[in-house]
């Protein structure tokens, strides 16, 4: 009997420890898929790298917009398949979806620290935020791209176009307008001490501060002396400051590099509409007719929005490492813990098998061993109830002998006297 109690509490164990180890599948955390893909994409654009030594540097400041807003820029950025460069954003009162969204497609999510500034001192907070990060990090890469985000788009490599400049240079583009746009005339007044110095430039075309490319140590040396000049001024902008610095004080003239709505940036803000062409692709068309790297102020033309959109929707995201690439990730998990799972189960039935052959074997050793030696007698079987039945009926024959014997020796005694 203990042999049986025994087998049993083993069993009992084995059961209860099958139980206990399996697991239910369990789904990758969203932080892990993040961070898996963002490593693919980091893997990839060092691939085919078109400078081997350093990376490029994009960089872009957002405050309160949404996904819808903003995404025709990052995924228009990753279908363009850049290689080798940092995408670094900073940001500010962003939404929990829009910021996964944003890490998705690869970007480093940067924290405004100053918070609730005006106009000016947000311009200057983030010019000074660019500054103090390419200093920290200009061994790191060779070119910079200062962009805006919500009214750009990406349709080539942009490095590419200026990888050929073996010169320190800084990249400007230019308006379809002049300084003597109201907006524009406001802005660079503020920095002229009277109307003859604006004359002199008031019929140059504007230059866009929305998007800049530079080599890395001539960034670091214009955007210094931007926030100085910010720095003599309440009022400004900095387009206000770049024609200043450009058009007035000729600063870095040998280097800095303009071009129109002919080349790689196409500013289309005060372009006639019709020269705001698409190919079949819905790609947009400079006024050469080819396809520039960066499309800036798109947003102002209502013909080529919805275009623009449709293109550049969450679908591109499946195809680029999206939630198609989640979901995959997380079936496959699923069915790599089912199968290990099953393995487990496997494994402890074949243990508990085992073990139950094992005990049986045994025990029919010993009960064959101790029927050998008679420890299992048939006369030592007898139930106690019998045992105790047959001593009873003993006692009682014994009482009845004695009875029988009692009357025959007093009729004995009887039949003596009557002789």
């Amino acid at each position: 009997m203990s042999w049986i109690f025994f087998f049993f509490q083993i069993n009992l164990f084995l059961i209860l420890e099958t139980k206990n180890s399996l697991s239910y599948p369990k789904e990758l955390s969203d932080d892990l898929n993040q961070n898996k893909i963002y490593d693919t994409i980091n893997t990839l654009r060092n691939l085919e790298s078109i400078n081997t030594n350093k990376k490029n540097l994009i960089l872009g400041f957002i405050i309160g917009y949404t996904w819808p807003i903003i995404k025709p820029f990052f995924i228009s950025l990753i279908s363009t398949n850049i290689k080798n460069y940092d995408l670094v954003i900073f940001a500010d009162k962003l939404s929990d979806e829009t910021i996964k969204k944003i890490k998705l497609c690869g970007a480093i999510i940067k924290d405004i620290p100053e918070k609730h500034l005006n106009f000016q001192d947000l311009i200057k907070h983030k010019w000074k935020l660019y500054l103090e990060f390419v200093k920290e990090n200009k061994e790191k890469y060779n070119m910079v791209l200062l962009t805006d985000i919500r009214d750009v788009i990406i349709q080539k490599d942009i490095f590419e176009v200026y990888n050929n400049y073996n010169k320190s240079f800084i990249s400007f583009n230019l308006e379809d307008t002049t300084l003597r746009n109201p907006p524009s005339k406001f802005w660079i007044k503020v920095f002229l001490n009277n109307d003859e110095d604006y004359n002199k430039i008031s019929n140059e075309r504007v230059i866009s501060e929305g998007t800049i490319i530079s080599k890395v140590d001539i960034f670091i040396e214009f955007a210094e002396t931007l926030l100085q000049v910010c720095s003599n001024h309440a009022a400004m902008s900095d387009q206000g400051v770049i024609n200043y610095l450009i058009y007035h004080k000729k600063f870095l003239k040998e280097s800095v590099v303009i071009t129109d709505n002919t080349g790689p940036i196409l500013n289309i803000n005060y372009a006639n509409g019709n020269k705001v062409m698409l190919d079949s692709d819905n790609n947009v068309l400079n006024y050469d007719g080819k396809i520039p790297a960066i499309v800036h102020k798109y947003n102002r033309k209502p013909s080529i929005i919805m275009k623009i959109n449709n293109k550049y929707s969450d679908d591109i995201l499946n195809k680029y490492f999206g939630l198609n690439k989640i979901n995959e990730a997380k079936q496959v998990n699923y069915e790599y813990q089912a199968k290990i799972i099953r393995k487990k189960k496997i494994k402890i039935i074949r243990k508990i098998i085992l073990f139950g052959f094992i005990t049986i074997s045994i025990m029919f050793i010993i009960y064959r061993k101790s029927k050998k030696v008679k420890l299992f007698d048939e006369s030592e079987k007898v139930p106690k109830n019998k045992i105790k039945t047959k001593s009873k009926s003993k006692r009682s024959k014994k009482k009845r002998h004695k009875r029988k014997n009692l009357d025959q020796y007093n009729l004995t005694s009887t039949e003596r006297e009557f002789n």
